[in-house]
């Protein structure tokens, strides 16, 4: 059967954002090992276009839309997949239409414009689907227990596109670029977090499964690797002997890698992260008022926090801190705590995001049922969710993120002509740094 993989773009516009479908390359491996025929389309960094679409569809058997939530585009992309499954079924009545992706999950019911919904792990549940689609509207895939059972991802599939993208600040390309997942799940509680809608526990691929990956992509000529894991150090012993097994096989010089962690690390962690080069860490801060921690049910210590930034800066390690504004218990005093605090820090940059109450967070699950939105409900003081209105909210987040980046113009400028970039670019007439 010739299966059409299509990753429908965000609903809302964003600036071009590094990233793509890890879950259709894995169905997409999956459905080759199975003797289907696969094509990909990623209208997240590619334009629209409806006879080329049409065109497409004529040429396949079955299309498979994922249907994602918030974490690869900072959008939902709902809207975008309706449009494109009703323009399916207008111009080929017959085609089967399959939905898969974390927003299955979290609606845990059948969507209407597809023949077959797929919640839970879909990766190589799409085959067994695609047998039987008349049979049934709605099936739950579970959770797959060993995650080394995956096809490794049809790379070879991605466009130029999606490989080397444009910052979202200047008019730089990346050298070429590739997602490598480590680990699924997070031991943390935070109460804002949607994943645990879809994420059960924590899994991880074997140290053999990782580097594998990360060999096969560093072969193809990827120079910058995002690690998509939610939290790479949340088993620390784990993280710190993938980390030296990494180094054994990088050439520093050649690869860089991105990490997401919770800051419950060490100096060894960063000893061994740097080694192995990673040159970017993104850390979970939200809020160092306790009040917050106690509302988003996260500890963060403040002090041995801004120790271990200090101390990856002294690596040469460019780190990022993420923080939320929004809380009910938000006042102009703790927002600006936490800005002084990320000023007196070590961090390069920070990301600052009103609350959202997400479906499949707790939080969302204990909001007033008049109020809470169908997918996700923002922070103001317009629903009675905080001090602070939605134009005031921006108006706070633009301030936070300007002052800090001011304060930070003369220490990057310094940082990287030390250490280069935090990733390979690729510059006018092909020249890197």
């Amino acid at each position: 059967m010739r299966v059409l993989l299509v990753y429908p773009a965000p609903d809302v516009s964003k600036n071009y954002r590094f990233g793509y479908s890890l879950l259709l390359l894995y169905a997409a491996s999956d459905l080759r090992e199975h003797g289907h025929e696969v094509h990909l389309v990623d209208f997240s960094c590619e334009k629209f276009n409806v006879e080329t679409f049409t065109g497409l569809l004529q040429r396949s058997e079955a299309l498979v839309l994922e249907v994602d939530a918030f974490p690869l585009k900072r959008s939902t992309n709902i809207e975008s997949a309706s449009r494109i499954a009703t323009l399916a079924k207008e111009r080929f009545p017959n085609i089967p239409i399959v939905a898969i992706g974390k927003q299955c999950s979290l609606f845990g019911r059948a969507i209407s414009f597809a023949d077959v919904t797929i919640s839970g792990d879909s990766e190589t549940y799409v085959s067994k689907v695609l047998k039987c689609v008349e049979r049934q509207s709605y099936c739950d895939a579970g959770q797959i227990n060993n995650i080394d059972i995956l096809p490794v991802p049809a790379y070879d599939l991605l466009s130029k596109h999606q490989i080397e993208g444009r910052t979202t600040d200047r008019d730089m390309c990346l050298q070429p670029s590739g997602l490598m997942e480590t680990s699924r799940g997070c031991p943390g509680l935070c109460t804002f977090c949607q994943r645990k809608g879809w994420s059960h526990g924590i899994q991880c691929f074997s140290d053999e499964r990782v580097l594998q990956i990360f060999q096969l992509l560093a072969r193809s000529g990827v120079k910058n690797i995002w690690v998509v894991d939610e939290n790479f150090g949340a088993n620390l012993v784990r993280a710190k002997g993938l980390l030296k097994k990494i180094s054994a096989v990088n050439d520093r010089s050649k690869v860089r890698l991105a990490i997401s962690s919770w800051v419950r690390i060490d100096h060894e962690f960063l000893d061994l992260a740097s080694e192995a080069g990673v040159s970017i860490i993104s850390f979970g801060i939200e809020s160092i008022t306790k009040a917050n921690q106690d509302y988003y049910r996260k500890r963060v210590e403040p002090d041995k926090t801004a120790e271990m930034i200090s101390y990856a800066d002294s690596l040469g390690l460019f780190t990022v801190g993420n923080f939320i504004i929004g809380s009910p218990l938000d006042t102009e005093q703790t927002i600006e705590e936490n800005l002084q605090y990320a000023i007196s820090s070590g961090l390069d940059t920070v990301n600052v995001k009103t609350l959202d109450y997400m479906m499949g967070a707790e939080l969302y699950q204990e909001l007033p049922a008049q109020i809470r939105g169908p997918i996700d409900v923002r922070a103001c003081k317009e629903l009675g969710l905080c001090k602070f209105t939605r134009e005031e909210l921006k108006r706070i987040s633009a301030n936070f993120q300007n002052r800090f980046r001011i304060s930070r113009i003369k220490k990057l400028e310094l940082k990287t002509k030390k250490y280069g970039t935090p990733y390979f670019e690729k510059q006018e007439g092909g020249r890197s740094v």
